[in-house]
């Protein structure tokens, strides 16, 4: 008759510690999150920012013409439920004055550090 015979001392698979098994299951956890888009009403107030910040740059804050990018934005504000800066935003595309456009600015910048001062 054959037997097989081992001649290391194994005593069958070994099972992980405690310690492994934890770094292991937290391995997946520690990857860095994958980026964010911006959410839509901070996107929106940024793209009002901007575009006061160009007309600022050109030197034109005391005017508003029809075919520029603010009127767009004043449906996706009121849609938003950024009622503060729709206001102003009608009250500029009246009116157009410098004194509109910036308290326009402030109210929108501030809007957007609020929303991502909680995050």
């Amino acid at each position: 008759k054959l037997q097989a015979l081992s001649l290391d001392d194994e005593r069958g698979p070994v099972r992980p510690s405690l310690a492994a098994r934890l770094s292991r299951m937290l391995r997946g956890r520690t990857a860095p999150a994958a980026a964010q888009a911006p959410p839509t009403h901070a996107r929106v107030l940024q793209t009002l920012l901007t575009q006061l910040e160009h007309k600022a740059m050109s030197g034109h804050l005391h005017l508003a013409r029809r075919d520029d990018g603010l009127h767009a934005l004043h449906p996706s504000l009121l849609a938003l439920g950024l009622d503060a800066p729709a206001q102003l935003l009608a009250r500029y595309l009246a009116a157009p004055g410098i004194g509109k456009a910036l308290a326009l600015y402030h109210v929108g910048q501030t809007c957007l550090e609020l929303d991502t001062g909680f995050m």
